[in-house]
């Protein structure tokens, strides 16, 4: 009804917006009222009420989805800033990625967030782009401890972390995981993606 209604009757951002706020009271984790919300905050650089918005409802609701809307949002913003104005210094950069590093590490750290590996391998990357090897080898390892059972997280480190592979081996073998490729095949298959 209301992107009907805004094809049809430009609104005000700001009526869209305080609309949006209810409904969005009464439905957090609701995916179409998040990103339409993200979406009519993105055109303006303030962020303030977004991220208002973001801190009041994950205190309120631990949702995964939430946290996810929140973490594209601020990265979202930072690759705006950074590729589309050029006109950002190392500082605010750095103030940003503490921000975006500050989301993640409550997300991870919050009831649903811990045990959900699409939030662990969003991190791993996001640090691995930012250039933090070893930061991201330790959240690899948090990750695995939280959710032992997702083996997409153990072919993230294996990929990522090719030093570590035969540790990262025998640590599926530990969980009983099963592993159907052997490990020297593994170790050619890093070979020949990294000679191209």
């Amino acid at each position: 009804l209301i992107e009907n209604h805004s094809l049809t009757n430009p609104i005000k951002p700001q009526l869209l917006r305080d609309t949006l706020k209810e409904v969005l009271q009464l439905f957090p984790t609701h995916f179409w009222f998040l990103q339409t919300y993200v979406q009519s905050e993105k055109q303006s650089f303030i962020t303030g009420q977004l991220r208002r918005f973001f801190n009041s409802t994950t205190i309120k609701n631990d949702s995964v989805v939430i946290w996810l809307f929140a973490i594209q949002a601020e990265v979202d913003r930072h690759y705006r800033l950074t590729h589309l104005t050029g006109e950002f210094t190392d500082e605010s950069k750095s103030g940003m990625l503490q921000r975006i590093r500050a989301l993640f590490a409550r997300a991870t750290q919050s009831s649903r967030g811990q045990f959900c590996p699409v939030l662990w391998r969003l991190y791993i990357k996001f640090e691995i782009e930012q250039g933090n090897i070893q930061h991201a080898k330790a959240i690899f390892y948090q990750g695995i401890h939280q959710c032992p059972w997702a083996k997409a997280l153990y072919y993230d480190g294996i990929w990522h972390f090719p030093e570590e592979t035969e540790k990262i081996i025998e640590i599926l073998e530990e969980k009983e995981l099963r592993v159907r490729t052997p490990l020297e095949e593994i170790k050619l298959l890093q070979e020949m993606s990294h000679q191209d």
